[in-house]
């Protein structure tokens, strides 16, 4: 709906997790050949970011799914996770400032 939105998506839609928790050999991108395996877990994100505008910002949303090894229906581990507002934003401050806010609502 927002053309000017497609430069600034994230160049991967998530990743798998393996020995590490964010498996380079598993990540999804373009260049990604590999496949699916049932009995993996994977993060699957979505993101915009502007991170050399005037007032850099980023958005990114997230979920860890897993494939069970049974072919059933996929599991999203974060389901339980609280969506709200207060518990999943923050802003972080300045070069000066290393604490982080919890940005408005």
């Amino acid at each position: 709906k927002n053309p000017d939105l497609a430069s600034k998506f994230v160049t991967s839609a998530g990743f798998g997790m393996g020995l590490e928790f964010n498996d380079m050999m598993l990540v999804f991108n373009d260049k990604c050949d590999r496949t699916v395996v049932a009995g993996t877990p994977f993060c699957i994100s979505v993101g915009f970011s502007e991170p050399a505008g005037k007032t850099p910002w980023a958005v990114w949303i997230a979920n860890t799914v897993f494939v069970p090894p049974d072919g059933g229906p996929c599991q999203v581990l974060t389901e339980g996770s609280s969506f709200a507002a207060k518990d999943v934003m923050y802003e972080l401050g300045g070069d000066d400032d290393e604490s982080a806010s919890v940005a408005p609502a």
